[in-house]
């Protein structure tokens, strides 16, 4: 584990792609929030960031960089890895603040249809 970090609000987020590891391992936003990642190879070979569920697979040659929009899931965690190096332990995740670590994204499940934190034109309707 190379840590947790909150994704930056505005601007980019950098995340360091080393052999054989992400760093930060997980990173924290808001729920469906959009963020730029700022990706850095500093390994000695080859590396990918992939979402399977986001359509992202941007490989990066030491000493590259890249640049990668991702959503945040609407709960729970989403996980990204290296294509090259999956089963090194080269994978961290993106979750939703205060969810990551816990429950397998089944936290708040049961509260769908109250919508009280002001959720973006959708409450009261």
């Amino acid at each position: 584990d190379h840590g947790t970090k909150a994704v930056e609000s505005s601007g980019k987020t950098e995340v360091e792609l080393d052999d054989f590891y992400f760093k930060p391992t997980v990173l924290e936003g808001k729920p469906g929030q959009k963020v730029k990642l700022e990706l850095k190879n500093e390994g000695s070979t080859e590396h990918s960031f992939t979402i399977d569920s986001q359509g992202i697979d941007q490989d990066i040659q030491p000493g590259d960089e890249a640049e990668v929009t991702v959503t945040i899931p609407k709960s729970g965690a989403v996980s990204f890895y290296c294509k090259y190096h999956r089963s090194s332990g080269m994978a961290g995740a993106l979750a939703v603040t205060g969810q990551s670590g816990g429950s397998g994204g089944m936290t708040g499940t049961g509260t769908t249809g109250t919508n009280t934190g002001g959720g973006k034109g959708y409450g009261g309707y």
